[in-house]
């Protein structure tokens, strides 16, 4: 089965000159990780007891902040696999760990400074650092398996938009080095 990519919906010579955009590089993890986050974003939201609407401005915010730190979470998160020499022929136990070290780290952080922001916004919901810090923990306990869905949706996007994956990477900075 063929793997379709950015290239084949707009056409190779427009893809081409895309490529060379500093956008280009960000594309897949910022796609792979938003669609990911909203649609578990949702369901973790659920289990801190947001509502509809303080869940949606939260999913909302959650773009927003993913487009603002996207490129730094792609560096942090290749800098966790070369460090860590996870390539593509390491066992899934490391690829997985690595995910969620840079999962867990780096996007809880996030994910507090947006229930913060939803909570501020919505009129309807008092402002609780409780909640907050039950947020966090909850998403740490769900980064378990949140962390491979968002490794599995990043990758899919860079393949999508012909990027190497992180083990990818690793090994090529490996060789290089060798």
């Amino acid at each position: 089965m063929k793997d379709y990519t950015a290239a084949d919906f707009v056409g190779r010579e427009r893809y081409d000159r895309f490529k060379e955009t500093s956008l280009h590089k960000k594309a897949g993890e910022l796609v792979g990780l938003s669609a990911n986050k909203t649609v578990i974003g949702y369901f973790i939201d659920s289990q801190v007891g947001l509502g509809f609407l303080t869940s949606t401005i939260t999913r909302g915010l959650s773009l927003a902040v993913h487009f603002a730190t996207s490129s730094k979470y792609t560096e942090y998160r290749e800098g966790i696999y070369k460090e860590g020499n996870i390539t593509p022929e390491r066992h899934r136990f490391w690829k997985e760990g690595a995910e969620y070290l840079g999962h867990s780290t780096f996007q809880t952080g996030a994910y507090m400074l947006q229930l913060t922001l939803a909570m501020a916004l919505d009129p309807g919901v008092d402002f609780e650092f409780a909640t907050v810090s039950e947020g966090a923990l909850t998403f740490i306990q769900h980064s378990l398996w949140v962390a491979p869905a968002a490794r599995w949706s990043m990758n899919l996007f860079r393949r999508f938009f012909e990027i190497a994956t992180p083990e990818q990477m690793a090994l090529e900075d490996r060789i290089q080095e060798e």
